[in-house]
């Protein structure tokens, strides 16, 4: 698993592999997709890897959540403007679970204090006062 190692040389191997076995929507690193991991990790070269091998930028786990949130969350601003810039939608909710539902990647980013991810994810047009399933925005976060 190329993206838990963060080895954007070892993803783009492994996306070249005619192994049906190595397509990147079949891996898995613990329970998050190799986008979400490498997102989490903020490894932009291992992100840009899986994208330029037809990873989509918006796909979401069986939870709902999306390699957004996890950039977001972990204040990895290159991730995200790279995410963005390949089509993630910033309005995208997750159900990671019952406390979670409806959150966007903005009240990810809140809860995490990481200013930086805030304002990117305004600037791609993210709505402030978005609620979660709770009635919560991002500022009650």
């Amino acid at each position: 698993m190329a993206a838990a190692s963060s080895s954007a040389a070892a993803v783009r191997r492994e996306l070249a592999s005619d192994d049906p076995a190595a397509r990147p929507y079949a891996w898995r690193c613990g329970e998050l997709p190799p986008l979400h991991q490498a997102s989490r990790q903020g490894d932009t070269l291992a992100v840009a890897a899986l994208l330029r091998g037809g990873v989509p930028a918006g796909a979401a786990s069986d939870k709902g959540d999306s390699a957004l949130h996890w950039a977001a969350v972990g204040g990895h601003v290159a991730v995200m403007e790279e995410l963005l810039a390949a089509g993630a939608d910033w309005a995208v909710n997750c159900r990671w679970d019952r406390f979670t539902i409806g959150w966007q990647p903005l009240h990810w980013a809140a809860r995490g204090g990481r200013a930086p991810a805030i304002q990117v994810l305004l600037a791609a047009g993210a709505d402030l006062h978005a609620k979660t399933h709770d009635g919560s925005t991002a500022l009650h976060s």
